[in-house]
């Protein structure tokens, strides 16, 4: 493969040329097992970054480990032809046993990630029990956090823990060949600004975004100032003759809503609604749909260079949520439900999800919003605990706009139209009795999770997504050295051609079974 690498500001870095297995040719349970590698979970890196914000003492860097894969030793027996013109002299008709996990092959990312967790593991971290690509070093008072995603690892430390780190870091490079970038900046398609001083951390996805508008030809539309029209998408808006059935399934549905969701997941909450009711219509595609899909697009052309904002000092409880639900809304009368989650003040989880059944009362449904805010906090704490690090024992406030489902859950016994509730009721009532969850009521009008549940006036929309980001646009310090289209001037001719330097280089073929080396 030949490609081009460029930097958290589109610049241009160099250029790459990396071998390839074709891992289309492996058969699963011949030459192949296992293949899930898990990555640090996008809220544990927030939560991280919350850390990272709140105590100007901690340091969190961000390591890049060159050539992963090819450092994990394979498992299986796993052969490979020659490339075409980089055969060895004297080897012409033979073929390469795979010592260590090629890129393409099916199981590389699971060894590699086999290979990393041993390494850290046996130098002593603890792996955190809620996600298992974070991992905790102590001595003494010092405290030294490694989130780990893919070949990017992401060291959070206190003072005294920076020894820890360095000897984490030393140990490492005995194994891989590692780049310490410093503190960290750019990291997973999204630019991390940090003023340690004035307490104040920003995340943004701009360059990331900008390349999505550029993907779907979207530079010159009409910018929304919502990210959903006011219709929303019904059966009726189906394709049903043949031909418009071949002209939607043509459409690049799934390719835009995966793009999305990337941005959706990580610094834009204000999206996640409109972009799952789109998600949930993918295998029925629509001219409907794309429209919606395109509007999405097209509010993110408007908002480019929003971000969500931490700030030090902001009065929150450490654990605080929001939680709402839109009763009977959703196709085949089902209810949609929507949480926001704030560690320190920092917005760090959040979710906007149709239920998987017809639920019979809008209490009901707010009932039902509040058991799965309950969850995510139940996983937030423990996530926090794992860290061994100093925690609150306050109960976490969840704020609910509706009295009915607050009366309910604190309380207790069945009425007549609750009777029929689920046991995870009851388990909610549980956490209200143990003082684990305190639920409060807030106004309808001052419910930020409300834009997680439907599509709201532009005025109503923008006041909740203002007050939940704590951004209006302000403008990064990037954009001072792009161009309108996030690149960096002098590096369109690279662009130009970029397309034409990528392709896969032909001849690394797979060979199933043994074979003469």
């Amino acid at each position: 493969m030949f490609d081009i690498k460029r930097g958290g500001e589109g610049d241009f870095l160099k250029f790459k040329a990396r071998m390839v297995a074709c891992g289309y040719t492996q058969v699963e349970g011949v030459d192949y097992f296992d293949t899930y590698a898990s990555v640090m979970n996008t809220k544990s890196f927030r939560i991280l970054l919350a850390l990272y914000n709140k105590d100007k003492e901690m340091s969190m860097q961000h390591w890049d480990v060159k050539q992963a894969f090819v450092n994990a030793p394979l498992e299986e027996t796993v052969y490979m032809h020659q490339i075409k013109g980089f055969e060895r002299k004297g080897t012409i008709g033979k073929v390469l046993k795979l010592k260590k996990a090629l890129y393409g092959t099916k199981q590389a990312a699971h060894a590699w990630q086999k290979y990393l967790s041993n390494i850290l593991m046996n130098m002593g971290g603890r792996r955190n029990l809620k996600d298992e690509c974070v991992y905790v070093f102590r001595e003494g008072e010092g405290v030294c956090i490694i989130g780990t995603h893919v070949d990017d690892l992401f060291p959070l430390c206190n003072k005294a823990g920076v020894a820890i780190r360095e000897k984490i870091l030393k140990e490492l490079r005995s194994h891989v060949e590692i780049e310490d970038k410093g503190e960290i900046a750019y990291a997973l398609d999204t630019r991390i600004e940090s003023d340690r001083e004035k307490g104040e951390l920003r995340i943004s996805q701009e360059k990331y975004i900008r390349s999505v508008i550029r993907e779907f030809n979207q530079e010159t539309c009409n910018a929304k100032e919502t990210p959903a029209p006011t219709t929303d998408i019904s059966e009726e808006d189906t394709p049903t003759t043949p031909d418009d059935i071949r002209l939607a399934s043509e459409l690049p549905v799934r390719n835009a809503i995966g793009k999305l969701w990337w941005a959706a997941g990580i610094s834009r909450p204000d999206i996640v609604c409109a972009l799952h009711k789109c998600a949930s219509w993918q295998n029925k595609p629509s001219r409907k749909l794309w429209k919606h899909i395109m509007w999405i697009v097209q509010y993110l052309k408007h908002t480019v260079d929003y971000a969500i904002v931490y700030e030090r000092e902001t009065g929150d409880p450490e654990f605080l949520a929001y939680c709402d639900a839109s009763f009977a809304s959703e196709v085949g009368s089902k209810s949609r439900y929507g949480y926001l989650y704030k560690f320190h003040g920092c917005l760090v989880s959040w979710t906007s999800v149709h239920t998987t059944r017809v639920l019979t009362s809008s209490t009901e449904a707010e009932c039902h919003s509040l058991v799965h805010t309950a969850k995510e906090n139940q996983w937030v704490r423990d996530f926090v605990k794992e860290l061994k690090l100093e925690s609150s024992n306050e109960p976490t406030v969840i704020y609910q706009d509706n009295q009915g489902a607050i009366a309910l859950m604190k309380g207790g016994g069945k009425h007549k139209r609750s009777k029929h509730f689920t046991i995870e009721f009851d388990a909610l009532r549980e956490y209200v009795r143990e003082r684990e969850i305190d639920i409060k009521y807030i106004e309808t009008d001052k419910m930020p999770a409300d834009m997680l549940t439907k599509s709201l006036s532009k005025s109503a929309f923008q006041a909740h997504r203002d007050s939940i980001m704590r951004d209006s646009g302000r403008r990064s310090i990037i954009n001072e050295h792009v161009d309108g289209c996030g690149v960096e001037r002098g590096s369109k001719e690279i662009d130009r051609k970029e397309k034409d330097n990528r392709h896969e280089v032909s001849g690394a073929m797979l060979l199933n079974g043994p074979a003469d080396g």
